[in-house]
């Protein structure tokens, strides 16, 4: 049996692969805004009477944390923390997250720090610890004796005390994580420090850090690939596109452009490393001399209402049937065809990939099932 050649259009105003990738944020109060005041310390004067604190944040050692206004990122508040000094004291940040963490799946962490104007040492890393159930030591008013599972370091320090910094990292989370503890996990001994301007050497140097918004997001599975094999008639080209959000990219032929166009048969895969995770798929394009049978149809649409792009038809030449299922990610079918001219608009779905199942056939009894993807782009 013939198969009739199969063509992928990529419009120019579109992007194949699906919206951020990140779920909501599980940091409770990320800014500190739910705070009353600048309440300035907070502290544990017993194991169960937190002062200041709120049920969202308290601190997780005998230190004495800082809610303040004095510089914040947004909002009007923003925390503080003395990560190193003389005496080897630490302060740490405890938040109870909104939802435990799931088994198995990637999450990404990232805060905003600024140093204090006042210091006069910067330390070159920081450190996200995550624990299940509420973690305090109220013993230990030095470093924690944690591993954090998320670490972000910069040579030179983190200097900035005019901007701030994001600080950032992955893990996988092993499940039921409810708690993050947020600071320096490094003792005098191994931390890495800088000497900044003002610096005395008699044991008054101290590194004070602001914090503000603090995220931690669940990861989506990086969700793209390059489609079925395809098959160029004479002079026609396809473009493929795996754009994701924060992501790098590198082709067969070492091009690392978030698209790549196929003039001429051969294997083509690509390498796309997003959100902490890395997917590689490939794709055989293959030239055919024989182009009387086609079928067309798009990776992506967007159904905004401007008239552009504003829904997912079939088309071709020769057709004399197209049945076509549509189904989301779960499985359920939310677009059915059996019209050589239908088109989905997708009015009744979110932003998201879909299955396309397709089953045609071509005027000299030819038949072909195709089975792809299209993302819809609102």
């Amino acid at each position: 049996m013939k198969i009739g050649t199969l063509h992928f259009f990529l419009f120019t105003a579109l992007i194949w692969g699906n919206a951020p990738a990140f779920a909501q944020n599980i940091v409770a109060d990320y800014s500190f805004e739910g705070f009353p005041g600048c309440v300035g310390e907070i502290s544990w004067w017993s194991a169960s009477n937190c002062n200041n604190c709120t049920s969202d944040w308290f601190p997780a050692s005998g230190g004495t944390p800082d809610v303040l206004c004095a510089s914040p990122r947004t909002g009007t508040k923003h925390g503080g923390i003395y990560v190193y000094t003389s005496g080897d004291k630490h302060e740490y940040f405890e938040n109870k997250l909104g939802t435990p963490m799931i088994a198995n799946n990637y999450y990404y962490v990232e805060m905003y720090i600024q140093l204090d104007p006042h210091s006069t040492l910067a330390i070159d890393e920081f450190g996200f610890y995550f624990s299940n159930g509420q973690y305090v030591d109220l013993t230990q008013g030095y470093a924690l004796p944690l591993t954090p599972q998320v670490t972000d370091s910069k040579t030179g320090g983190y200097i900035s005390n005019s901007n701030y910094t994001k600080i950032s990292g992955c893990f996988m989370a092993t499940g039921g994580e409810d708690h993050l503890i947020i600071g320096n996990f490094k003792s005098n001994a191994t931390a890495s420090i800088t000497q900044l301007a003002g610096y005395t050497g008699n044991g008054s140097d101290v590194a004070y850090y602001y914090i503000d918004d603090v995220f931690v997001m669940r990861i989506d599975d990086v969700d793209w690939d390059l489609g079925d094999n395809a098959d160029l008639c004479p002079g026609e080209t396809i473009t493929y596109s795996v754009a994701q959000n924060n992501a790098t990219y590198l082709w067969q032929d070492g091009s690392t452009d978030s698209t790549y166009v196929a003039s001429s048969s051969g294997t083509y895969w690509v390498e796309v490393t997003s959100n902490c995770q890395t997917k590689r798929d490939s794709v055989v394009v293959s030239t055919k001399d024989n182009c009387d049978n086609t079928i067309f149809f798009p990776n992506c649409f967007t159904p905004n209402g401007d008239n552009v792009n504003d829904v997912f038809t079939v088309a071709g030449s020769n057709l004399s049937y197209v049945n076509m299922k549509i189904y989301d990610r779960w499985g359920n079918l939310i677009f059915n065809s059996n019209s050589t001219n239908s088109a989905w608009n997708g009015n009744n779905v979110q932003q998201d990939v879909y299955v396309v199942l397709i089953d045609c056939g071509w005027n000299n009894g030819e038949t072909q099932k195709y089975t792809s993807r299209v993302s819809v782009i609102k």
